[in-house]
């Protein structure tokens, strides 16, 4: 059947919303779900669940060894604190009171972390009053936030270190240029004399 020339040019309009009738009519001409099919939906969840552990496995690795470089950079601290502080001192001071002072944000935001996954894996409640409750996929969820925040608490916290030895080394590379260029200035005037 030929269009007419008023129709000509015109682009389609948007599809036609499918009725109710028409999905149940659609849904229910499925082919029930075969052997093969079921056995490779039931694979395809395994891997899944498969992958799930692994990403849990590495979390738990990655918390494992960012809790031992806390407590070797802590430990490594407090015995350079405790070499360098003279016999008479009896208050740090300066550099000293940072470096204590990072010791121990470090340490209580390990026992805040332990507290809190201990909390969370307990069901909510005190560890000895009752079984630990598996989780909840949202409360699984929730617990990994937690945990990737506070890997990104410590990293940003070892980028701040690292963020201050930088300035440091800067300052000290300014202070060294300038200290030549006064040497140069002077010998440019004793030359000239």
């Amino acid at each position: 059947m030929a269009k007419k020339r008023s129709d000509r040019g015109k682009k389609p309009g948007p599809p036609i919303p499918e009725s109710p009738a028409q999905y149940m009519s659609r849904v229910s001409k499925r082919k029930p779900e075969t052997k093969m099919e079921k056995k490779m939906r039931r694979r395809y969840l395994k891997e899944r669940q498969a992958e799930l552990d692994a990403a849990d496995k590495r979390w738990a690795d990655a918390g494992e060894w960012a809790k031992d470089v806390l407590e070797a950079d802590a430990q490594k601290k407090a015995k350079k604190l405790a070499t360098d502080k003279p016999s008479g001192q009896t208050q740090p001071s300066g550099a000293a009171a940072g470096e204590q002072a990072e010791v121990a944000s470090s340490a209580s935001l390990l026992s805040m972390a332990e507290a809190e996954d201990t909390e969370a894996e307990s069901g909510g409640g005190p560890a000895d009053s009752k079984a630990p409750k598996k989780l909840r996929p949202s409360q699984h969820i929730q617990l990994q936030n937690r945990k990737i925040g506070r890997l990104r608490v410590l990293v940003a916290g070892q980028q701040n270190k690292i963020d201050r030895i930088c300035k440091d080394a800067e300052d000290f590379a300014d202070g060294v240029k300038r200290q030549l260029e006064e040497m140069q200035q002077t010998i440019r005037q004793l030359l000239r004399l």
